[in-house]
């Protein structure tokens, strides 16, 4: 008898240690030390404990078929994007994350070699991204290379560029997104296909996804309403507006640019930004166009928005010494310094004033009253803790 129990009870355990859903590792580095000891593969589910997708995956990820799947081919984390500690690891690989649940998939030495949307909330699809991410011939570290191939079926492409995103690989993205477009039928443009194509790869106001959808926001609207995302064409447009905007190729801008993508603010809904957004830009490029009167004009506006913010007066100040030639334009500069003065507020704000004051002293060729101010400036630099080496490097040059 003692024996039947036995024998019942270890039956009941074997089948209690296999049906079981995924087993996920306490710490991101003991899942790699333990990826590195079996040759295996990392998989890390990115989720946020507030996204009603990734609730929706939870009953998956405890199936017994999923985890008999992933408990043998990978060691297994779950990565909280609330929590700093562990979005640090992501920060030191470079990745970004455009939208949660997203599964990600890194080899022992802690490189990332395949990334996916997690898909439908069912047992075969989520074993059918983990068994793409075995396939070195199909997972996203193999994408360059089918590219340059020739590959260019639209699925691929899509994956391609948002892999492109997560590993903030800016060029590639722009390059693929781009031949997305090409091959996608115009057609259906108007369609929540096109408009979830926009949403997933496009980071360029230049692209022909983006300069059709802004000009069809309400169109927009209605799908995220549809879907019960009222109000999310906004951050995808803000996303695109504000990755083109900031970007290196943003800071090449002509004014005409820069005008249009105003309109684009406008018409999305954040007009109340374009201006705070767009003046340092808009005024570089008119000096670049030969037109730095009108870029005065719009640094002159936006400096009277300012008149009660010392740190943002002296800031304009250095903009102005930074961004001109020649000394005509010296009186605005020194009129925001003025202006600054009696409402800086600490140390480091005392000490920026009295270095952009010295700056601009220098520039009259007041080279006596350029070292006072800098002795002032090096004076509240080391009363606030500040590194003077910016402060020595000025007086060098004050000989």
């Amino acid at each position: 008898m003692k024996k039947t129990y036995f024998l019942l009870a270890f039956v009941l355990l074997t089948q209690l240690s296999f049906a079981q859903g995924i087993i996920w590792e306490t710490d991101i580095e003991t899942a790699f030390k333990k990826a590195k000891a079996a040759n295996k593969l990392v998989f890390v589910e990115c989720y946020l404990p507030t996204c009603p997708v990734c609730q929706s995956f939870e009953p998956v990820l405890k199936s017994a078929t999923v985890g008999a799947f992933f408990n043998k081919n990978f060691i297994n984390y779950k990565l909280n994007g609330e929590k700093a500690e562990q979005v640090k690891f992501l920060n030191s690989k470079n990745i970004h994350l455009p939208n949660f649940p997203l599964f990600l998939f890194f080899d022992p030495n802690t490189n990332l070699v395949h990334q996916a949307d997690a898909g439908e909330p069912k047992d075969e699809s989520v074993i059918s991204v983990g068994k793409i991410a075995l396939d070195p011939e199909k997972r996203s570290s193999s994408y360059k290379k089918r590219y340059e191939a020739g590959e260019r079926d639209l699925n691929f492409l899509i994956g391609y560029a948002y892999y492109s995103r997560v590993v903030k690989d800016t060029a590639t993205n722009l390059a693929v997104a781009r031949t997305v477009y090409e091959v996608f039928p115009k057609d259906e443009l108007n369609t929540q296909i096109s408009w979830a194509i926009t949403k997933k790869v496009v980071e360029d106001v230049d692209n022909g996804f983006a300069q059709y959808w802004l000009e069809h926001v309400d169109v927009a609207k209605q799908y995220e309403i549809a879907g019960g995302h009222a109000g999310g064409e906004q951050n995808v447009f803000g996303v695109i507006i504000q990755n083109s905007l900031y970007s290196k190729r943003g800071q090449s801008y002509s004014s005409a640019k820069l005008n249009q993508i105003k309109q684009y603010m406008n018409r999305v809904g954040f007009g109340q930004y374009a201006e705070g957004a767009t003046w340092q830009q808009e005024s570089k490029a008119l000096v670049r166009e030969g037109h730095t009167d009108q870029a005065m004009t719009i640094i002159d506006n936006f400096a009277k928005k300012l008149s009660g913010n010392g740190a943002g007066l002296v800031y304009i100040a250095s903009f102005v010494l930074d961004n001109t030639a020649d000394n005509t334009h010296l009186p605005q500069a020194e009129k925001y310094l003025t202006q600054a003065k009696p409402i800086l507020k600490d140390n480091g704000q005392q000490a920026e004033y009295y270095f952009q004051s010295a700056r601009l002293k220098q520039r009259k060729g007041d080279v006596a009253a350029a070292k006072k101010e800098l002795a002032e400036a090096e004076k509240y630099a080391t009363l606030g803790k500040q590194d003077l080496t910016k402060f020595k490097e000025l007086g060098a040059t004050l000989k």
